[in-house]
């Protein structure tokens, strides 16, 4: 089960257009769902973005030009990955972040 769910994550990965800097990322989860270790989950103020962190993330709230306020998560390390959205489809901007082992990706 574990293999499927790497296979389906770098299969993500890939068809998203990530970088090869992102592409270290993904190998990076794929290993850490290997070893069965857990993650954060959260959704950003988008409603679309779902992203996954090593540490428990905060939100957020950057000011761009034109006065417009951009609001996600961040774990401060330096570290996340772009989850495919409908992983989590309860999961919103305003709950906790989730401390998950990922078990299955949608087909």
């Amino acid at each position: 089960m574990k293999e499927k769910l790497i296979s389906k994550l770098l299969k993500f990965a890939l068809s998203s257009g990530q970088g090869k800097e992102e592409m270290t990322d993904v190998l990076e989860v794929a290993a850490a769902l290997k070893a069965g270790r857990k993650l954060w989950v959260a959704r950003d103020k988008d409603g679309k973005t779902l992203g996954a962190f090593r540490k428990r993330p905060v939100r957020i709230a950057e000011f761009g030009s034109e006065d417009s306020e951009e609001k996600y998560w961040d774990d401060l390390s330096g570290w996340s990955l772009e989850l495919p959205a409908e992983l989590c489809p309860d999961l919103k901007w305003e709950d906790e972040p989730r401390e998950m082992i990922i078990v299955a990706l949608p087909v």
